[in-house]
């Protein structure tokens, strides 16, 4: 028999706040969870945001967590990447940019960009931008798996990723009040 493939060696990721020059307030801290999933949809990477930041490293993240801030981060908690990523208007639509650098070092392991028609496109949008990243960290996953899973990761609105994003910000901070009444705005808006 031949033997398996080797595993791929584990790959950790911090993900500043993404920069958002588009003046919609709706889309801060909201596509940062958005990219973690998508990262994360390869087995070897372990990725962490700013509501994950309390929780899962026992860190307290700066209010403003840019690339700086993450950068770090991941230098003071051994964590080999930062992904740091902006959001701005391209014409009647938006573009979405995101870097990968080693924390250590600086250096650039990837770059992606993509334009979103509309409002509605800016999660497909980063999706993409996402898998352009997770493949060049290392994932082989096929084109049809990447495809199934960023359709199931962009099926809501971006207003019900929002609404969700400040709830897990606001529940890795002990505010379950407000975790809890965004958790109820989300369901209200989708359901399903």
């Amino acid at each position: 028999p031949r033997a398996p493939p080797a595993a791929h060696a584990p790959v950790s990721v911090v993900i500043s706040d993404f920069a958002n020059s588009t003046g919609d307030p709706g889309l801060d801290r909201t596509l940062e969870p958005v990219l973690k999933l998508s990262l994360e949809s390869a087995p070897f990477i372990t990725a962490y945001a700013h509501s994950d930041v309390r929780r899962a490293l026992n860190v307290e993240p700066p209010e403003k967590f840019d690339e700086r801030a993450a950068n770090e981060l991941a230098v003071k908690q051994g964590l080999g990447v930062v992904v740091g990523g902006a959001i701005e208007r391209s014409g009647d639509g938006y573009r979405v940019r995101a870097t990968a650098r080693q924390a250590v070092t600086g250096t650039v392991v990837a770059e992606a960009e993509k334009d979103a028609p509309r409002r509605e496109a800016v999660l497909a949008a980063v999706g993409s931008v996402a898998d352009d990243i997770r493949q060049r960290l290392g994932d082989e996953t096929s084109e049809a798996e990447q495809r199934f899973a960023m359709e199931t990761l962009t099926a809501t609105s971006l207003d019900v990723v929002h609404d969700y994003a400040v709830a897990m910000d606001a529940l890795s901070s002990s505010q379950f009040d407000k975790a809890l009444a965004s958790f109820r705005v989300a369901v209200e808006r989708d359901p399903n």
